[in-house]
Parts: structure tokens; C-alpha cells; sequence
């Protein structure tokens, strides 16, 4: 099972058949690439971020950012794969054994289709499960991926178990859920631009597929601009995720209210401490002040870790990914050692920022419009681009 492709690619304007958009879209940022190329690498012909803006926005934000790469580009296009972040979605690991009756014929598609079927009904009713514990008011949300990640039979590990004479048949299945009213919110917005998406995923997802090429079991730590996003990865398998309402924005509003600064000037110093460029006199009490909040967004970090149940043991690698990520105190924090002392992590911590190495070989930015952390997440997209256009 792959992600769904939901409509056949087209092109518009100026535009190659092999062009296409990629966008990283939560409730509060939206960030945009256009990029072109019939093979990997891929190249990057425009960028845009909108971030912070206010709910009743949304329609305006994502329109214009959408229209900003095409401008940078020269070209449009209504190739477009979207991933989906926040506390709107979740996703969770599904592991299903099938007992089959007669073992002594071998497993057809017709039987791996209906195997599929029970995986979807199986998977809907444990996230109605985990969504009501949170939301008991509100069960409303529409399926994002379902996605096979191994096969296991008799035999063992199997690419695929058609055609096999075995007696079970246990499906691995990655399963992720959106909030149907920010799901079709999105919807609506491209629509008015002409766009129908090739497929609709959650950027954990494309971010785990893209770390996972070289890295089997890990923590991957989303920090962006109001939520951070958190995804415990085994054996290359997304085993749970959930998101917390703490992002980059709240480091900003600490420094804002505790220093007399509006919003703007705040950030403006928060990035400044980030890239070392403060002065003297300031350095010591800008990171004061942020140390305090991060160790508010650390105590969340480990709430959530906290929370995951069924995991005795964490990995022992964080990847830190959004532009979040890019406040140097955020490292520090997390290799304190008393708030670890409640996680089970397996060995010592060994946290690593996510960068270019894991993107450069699918996407070339010749252009440098992006860089750091914050585009690694819309950049990890192009690894869905690939996967959709893979044979079956």
C-alpha cells in the first residue's frame, strides 16, 4: 500500500509536466516550494514562509504564499503534494495478525485486499479510541495515510506475502488521521486556486521517510512556530506521534512580556541570541529569559514522551527539526540530566539538528532559497514526490 495519489499530474501555465509544488501547512504557517526536475536531484525555483497570522487569514495566506513561488519560478503549476502538521493531526502504528484457515493455499490478492479492509476498519475504530480521550466532544476527522511498512508470515519477514503457502499473515500499517474541518479548509483554499492535490499526507511522515534512509529508530522533534510535534520511530516505523502547544512563538512572547519588547523587536533578538550576534550586555539576560521558557517547553517534551504508552525503551537519538530547532538552548536543555531521569531512553542522549546532507541528494538549491531547519520539513516532501511516482 502506497500513499494514495488522488488525481493524475496536470500543468498550467509557463509551466513542465515534471514541475510541481510541495506545501508544509499548519493552522498557523504555511511554507511553499516550487520545484522542478524529471529526476532526482530535484531543483528549487521558489520559496515562501508565512507564519503567525491569525485564523481568519488562512484563505489569504496560503493563496498568496502559493502565488509567491510561482512568481520566483516564472511558472505555475496544480502539481501539488501537501503535508499536514500540528496538534490537527495524529498517526499512530497499527500491527495486525491474520490467522489464515487454510494455510495449504497460497495468499491471493482478492485475500490481501480484504486483509486490507480489516486494517482500515481496525485502524478508524483506534483512532475514534485515542481521539476521544482528547476530544470526547469531537470524533469528526478524515483518514490521511495508511501505509504498509513490513509483511511478517511463517517465513518471516516478507516483501510480499501473495502467493505464499503460510498459515498467518501480519501487516505493519502506518496510519495518520486529520481533523476533518482543517482537512477541508485546505481543501477549499487550493480548490479556489485550481489546485487539487496528488496526495495529502503528515510532514512527520515525509520527515521519518527521508531520515529513515539512513537511521532505523530515533526521536524526531518538530518545533515550529506554535506547536511541536513529536514521532517515536523503530526499526524505520513510525510508532506514535502527538503534537504540544508549545512552539518557537512561545520562546517569543516569553522574551516580549518579560523585556518590555513587542512581538516583532522580541523575535528580531530571539534570532540574533540564536546566531550569536547579540551584544555583551544583552547575552546574559536574553538567554535567561529564554532558558526559562525552554525548560516550560522541555517539561511538555517530556509530559508527551511521558503520555506514549506501550514503549518500555525511547531511542536514544532526537532529531530536532522546524525553525524552532534553530535556538542553540534547546540542545542544552535536552542534555540536562534531570528531566531525563523519568524517560526510559536505551543508551546516553545524541541529539542532532536536521539539514541539508539529508535532502541534498533529491533537492538541489541552486538558487539558495532555503536553508537550516525550518525548510527541512516542506524539503522532506519531495520524498513523497518520489514514492508517488515509483512503480507499484
Amino acid at each position: 500500500m502506497k500513499l494514495p495519489i488522488k488525481k493524475k499530474p496536470t500543468t498550467t501555465k509557463n509551466g513542465s509536466p515534471d514541475d510541481f509544488l510541495v506545501l508544509d501547512i499548519t493552522d498557523n504557517s504555511v511554507k511553499s516550494l516550487f520545484i522542478s526536475g524529471a529526476s532526482q536531484p530535484y531543483t528549487i525555483k521558489g520559496a515562501s514562509v508565512k507564519s503567525s497570522y491569525l485564523k481568519e487569514e488562512f484563505d489569504h495566506v496560503v493563496s498568496q504564499s502559493v502565488r509567491e513561488c510561482f512568481v520566483q519560478a516564472d511558472a505555475e503549476t496544480t502539481n501539488t503534494i501537501v503535508g499536514l502538521g500540528g496538534p490537527n493531526v495524529f498517526g499512530f502504528m497499527l500491527i495486525l495478525k491474520i490467522n489464515r484457515s487454510d494455510s495449504s493455499k497460497p495468499v491471493t490478492e482478492k485475500e490481501l485486499d480484504g486483509f486490507y479492509s480489516k486494517v482500515k476498519d481496525i485502524s478508524e475504530k483506534q483512532a475514534r479510541q485515542r481521539w476521544a480521550v482528547f476530544h470526547p466532544d469531537d470524533n469528526d476527522f478524515v483518514p490521511l495515510d495508511m501505509v504498509v511498512t513490513s509483511f511478517e508470515t511463517d517465513e518471516g519477514k516478507v516483501e510480499d506475502p501473495v502467493g505464499k503457502n503460510v498459515s498467518y499473515v501480519q501487516i505493519a500499517v502506518y496510519c495518520s488521521y486529520a481533523v476533518k474541518s482543517f482537512y477541508a479548509k485546505v481543501v477549499n483554499t487550493l480548490s479556489t486556486l485550481g489546485i487539487e492535490p496528488l496526495t495529502i499526507t503528515t510532514t512527520l511522515y515525509s520527515q521519518v521517510k527521508l531520515l529513515s534512509e539512513e537511521h532505523k529508530n530515533y526521536i524526531l522533534v518538530d518545533i515550529g512556530g506554535e506547536y511541536t510535534d513529536v514521532a517515536v520511530i523503530f526499526g524505520k516505523d513510525i510508532v506514535q506521534t502527538k503534537s504540544f502547544q508549545i512552539g518557537g512563538n512561545y520562546f517569543t512572547e516569553h522574551l516580549s512580556n518579560s523585556m518590555g519588547l513587542d512581538f516583532k523587536k522580541a523575535q528580531g533578538k530571539k534570532e540574533s541570541y540564536s546566531l550569536n550576534s547579540v551584544s555583551d550586555d544583552e547575552h546574559d539576560s536574553v538567554g535567561d529569559v529564554l532558558y526559562e521558557s525552554g525548560k516550560d517547553w522541555r517539561s511538555a517534551l517530556e509530559t508527551t514522551l511521558s503520555s506514549m504508552t506501550g514503549i518500555k525503551s525511547f531511542p536514544s537519538k532526537i532529531f530536532l527539526s522546524g525553525g524552532g530547532a534553530n535556538l542553540p538552548l534547546i540542545e542544552e536543555l535536552l542534555y540536562e540530566e534531570d528531566w531525563k531521569q523519568s524517560i526510559p531512553f536505551a543508551n546516553s542522549l545524541e541529539i542532532e539538528k536536521v539539514g541539508n546532507k539529508y535532502w541534498s541528494e533529491i533537492v538541489d538549491d541552486e538558487l539558495k532559497l532555503i536553508g537550516g531547519t525550518m525548510f527541512f520539513v516542506p524539503a522532506s516532501l519531495c520524498a513523497v514526490r518520489i514514492e508517488l511516482s515509483s512503480p507499484e
